[in-house]
């Protein structure tokens, strides 16, 4: 996420949002609204992957779970300068900025080129062990 801070500041426990500019804020609220959807993916996918895991196995039970937790933390951070850079739009009668298609594009071949890797190590895999059939000359 790109280096915005500066443009927030804490004034009577609540997070308000002060831009140099419309076009400032429309980069900010496209970032942040980017960065909630990605990681409200990766606790779902968190949260998925720990309910399928067995109870013996501690470690990765272990390492979701402080995805989680460190996911949750982010999503807090986020929502409240999110909320903030909604009521800027909101006090100045302005629209809130659609997401470009070109982002949701980009996910995607991000998750193809994901899958395209995990189907290549699967093949990798088959190759160095082949199945029992084969060895057997069967």
């Amino acid at each position: 996420m790109e280096d915005f801070e500066s443009q927030f500041r804490a004034e009577n426990d609540q997070i308000q949002f002060h831009p140099s500019d419309k076009k400032e804020a429309e980069f900010i609220y496209i970032q942040l609204k980017v960065e909630w959807s990605y990681l409200r993916e990766k606790l779902n996918k968190s949260r998925d992957s720990l309910d399928k895991l067995l109870d013996e196995d501690i470690e990765k039970k272990t390492q979701e779970v402080g995805t989680l937790i460190f996911v949750n933390k982010a999503l807090q951070s986020i929502k409240e300068k999110f909320e903030a850079v909604k009521i800027w739009f909101d006090k100045n009668d302005l629209p809130h900025p659609k997401v470009p298609k070109t982002t949701k594009l980009r996910e995607e071949r991000v998750a193809l080129f994901n899958e395209y890797i995990k189907n290549l190590r699967q093949k990798i895999k088959d190759d160095i062990m082949p199945n029992q059939s084969e060895i057997q000359g069967t």
